[in-house]
Formats: C-alpha cells, sequence, structure tokens
C-alpha cells in the first residue's frame, strides 16, 4: 500500500493510526495538521478558510476531528474532494437518535439532527464520506479503571459500548480498502455490558474498591455492529470491555 494519507485531526486515534501505517507500511508517507503551527505538521484550522490552502493533494484524507457547523462542514468538504481521492470520517456513536432506554441501535438508525455535530455528520455522509461511528475508545493512555477512579463513572444500570483503539485503527483501514462512499460504518466491539456488572467485575478482581452507584439522565444503548464486521470483513480482537481493561491493567502490560 503506497497511498499518501493526510491527517485531519492528529490526537489519540491519529496518533494510533500514524503508528500502525509507519509499522506496516513504512513507504506510506503520512501528511499531519495541527491549528498552531508546529513543526512536521501543516497548520490548518477548520474555522479558518485561509489555512484550508495548505492541504496538499493525497490519497485518502482521515478526518477525526468533530465538526459542528453544518454550513461551514458543506463548504470545506466541496473545498476538500477534488484534493483527495477518498475521506473517511470518524463520528461518534453519540449521533445516533435514541428515543427509548437501552434502544438497540445499528448502521439504519437515524442521527439526532437536533445535534449540530450529528448534522454535521450526517451532511458529511450525504456528501459521499466514508463514516466510521465510533463507540467509547480505550487502550494504551486511556484506561478506563481511571474514569472510575476518578469518579466520572460508577455503577448503573446504563450500558457501555466501546472500542479498543487497535480494533478502530483496523476498521478505519477496512472502511478505506472495503467501504463504499456515503455508507456508515460502526466501530464497536458488539458486546454492550452494563457498567454495574463491568465495574463489580473490576471490583472482584482487585481493580477497584467502593465504587458509588452513578446513574446518569441520558438515555442508554445498545449498539449492534455486526453489519460492518460483515460488510467491511472486521473482527475485533478486543470482544469483551471488561476482560480487555483487566488484562491491560496486569503488571505484565504495562
Amino acid at each position: 500500500m503506497k497511498e499518501n494519507y493526510l491527517f485531519l485531526g492528529y490526537g489519540y486515534v491519529g496518533k494510533a493510526l500514524d503508528e500502525h501505517l509507519k509499522s506496516h507500511f513504512p513507504q506510506t508517507k503520512v501528511f499531519k495538521t495541527s491549528r498552531r503551527e508546529k513543526k512536521d505538521f501543516i497548520q490548518f484550522d477548520f474555522n479558518n478558510k485561509l489555512s484550508w490552502e495548505n492541504i496538499p493533494e493525497v490519497d485518502r484524507v482521515i478526518w477525526s476531528f468533530p465538526p459542528k457547523n453544518p454550513q461551514l462542514t458543506k463548504q470545506f468538504l466541496t473545498f476538500l474532494k477534488p484534493k483527495t481521492k477518498n475521506i473517511v470520517v470518524i463520528g461518534t456513536t453519540s449521533s445516533f437518535k435514541v428515543s427509548q432506554e437501552d434502544e438497540m441501535v445499528n448502521e439504519l438508525t437515524v442521527f439526532d439532527l437536533e445535534s449540530e455535530r450529528a448534522a454535521s455528520e450526517w451532511c458529511l455522509k450525504e456528501l459521499g464520506c466514508r463514516m466510521v461511528m465510533s463507540a467509547g475508545i480505550y487502550g494504551p493512555g486511556r484506561n478506563p479503571i481511571e474514569w472510575v477512579r476518578s469518579g466520572r463513572v460508577g455503577k448503573s444500570q446504563k450500558f457501555v459500548n466501546m472500542i479498543h483503539q487497535s480494533d478502530l485503527t483496523k476498521a478505519i483501514l477496512a472502511a478505506f480498502e472495503f467501504g463504499r462512499d456515503g455508507e456508515i460504518y460502526i466501530a464497536s466491539d458488539g458486546n454492550p455490558q452494563r457498567w454495574s456488572e463491568v465495574i463489580t467485575f473490576w471490583e472482584n478482581k482487585g481493580l477497584t474498591f467502593d465504587v458509588p452507584n452513578k446513574e446518569s439522565n441520558k438515555l442508554s444503548k445498545r449498539i449492534d455492529s455486526s453489519g460492518t464486521m460483515r460488510k467491511l470483513g472486521w473482527d475485533p480482537e478486543f470482544r469483551n470491555f471488561q476482560e480487555a481493561v483487566f488484562l491491560m491493567n496486569q503488571p505484565s502490560s504495562k
């Protein structure tokens, strides 16, 4: 694979993808963007149209920053499309509309168009981008046990839907290889688990103790990513969130 890549946004996911490409396809050239002037980065700010001119022509674009303005999103995509062959956008499964508790969602679920980000992501889909809607991301440097210890999450009956960093990387690359323009794919391990069960498992393994209940007013959902797995031939390595986090917190894994 000799395609050149442009990363629009270079956070946690971008770094993982960059490392994967360097390791598996060393001949591939990667361009990275930053809102600030930075060595080895292309200066790009979505809200500054003058900076759009810095974007080079490339084979593939990975769009990982959250779009939050549908009109500006359309304008930028019109500018970007002639510069590349293929665009994969990393969206969020939070853009799916959920109307009832514990609702099952999949690639056919409608977007919550009252949300500016969801409306922008739908716009990108309608204009031909390949959308990889990501569940919650964890992995090296992003440890869910710390979320529990800090009180960010607690025991609740809400379902948690997650994807390991390395599995998300593979899903994005599979979307380039086997996906179709304007289609929606879901990057989730396909195994929703209730926070109460997950945290109790971690308590029994000695990773955390006496975690209180912490319910949320947000509707819970269960994500079915089996359609994406079939279409892209993508098979997540980390299918069980609670066990994967337990293993990543073992001394030999650090």
